[in-house]
């Protein structure tokens, strides 16, 4: 976990119930959130689950985004709050980044 997420993880763990999911777990020994390993794509909670949702630079590591969209939408409660944070498409740091010739939107949905 990059160290401005572990950061923000031990801001929130003060007040709310924090979840991870990730492809690989980097987690240290003392991590005291829900971690969830995943295999693809499929965020595996329960519809209207979350308040708030946070996907960090992960987008741009997605093969289907249209799928990752779709999944936050799905466990996402009608009034919560999405953040899907990014890097710009154009900086030379994309380079060889999935799918980063194509955006998508809720909207696209």
């Amino acid at each position: 976990m990059a160290a401005e997420t572990t950061k923000l993880v031990s801001i929130l763990l003060k007040k709310y119930q924090v979840y991870a999911v990730d492809v690989k777990n980097q987690r240290n020994s003392e991590a005291q959130f829900n971690f969830q390993l995943l295999e693809n794509e499929q965020l595996r909670f329960d519809s209207d689950f979350f308040d708030i949702l946070l996907s960090h630079h992960v987008i741009e590591h997605v093969n289907d985004k249209t799928k990752h969209l779709s999944e936050i939408k799905l466990i996402l409660k009608n009034s919560g709050l999405a953040y899907l944070g990014y890097p710009n498409r154009d900086s030379p740091f994309m380079a060889g980044h999935v799918g980063n010739d194509k955006l998508l939107s809720f909207q696209e949905l």
